[in-house]
């Protein structure tokens, strides 16, 4: 087993976008060997590359949701309306 743990709280959440969609997205080398289409990465890889990808989105969506709620006036702990909202 594998972990792998990224300290997103030092990265906005534009760049925590960004880097999930370079995981998703074609690799840099096989852009600059012009590689057609997808990567040509075994399904482990791919599987391996979308998986973190999927992590990140999930911290970064969260983020969102947190940043939206502090915006709207809910305490993003009890999800309850602040006094004056």
């Amino acid at each position: 087993m594998l972990t792998v743990r990224m300290d997103t709280s030092r990265l906005s959440l534009e760049e925590l976008e960004n880097i999930s969609k370079a995981l998703r997205g074609r690799c840099i080398e096989c852009i600059e060997r012009s590689v057609p289409e997808c990567c040509r990465h075994t399904d482990e890889v791919r599987a391996f590359l979308a998986a973190l990808a999927d992590a990140i989105d999930v911290d970064r969506l969260r983020r969102e949701q947190r940043d939206r709620e502090v915006a709207l006036g809910v305490d993003p702990d009890s999800g309850e309306w602040r006094a004056g909202a």
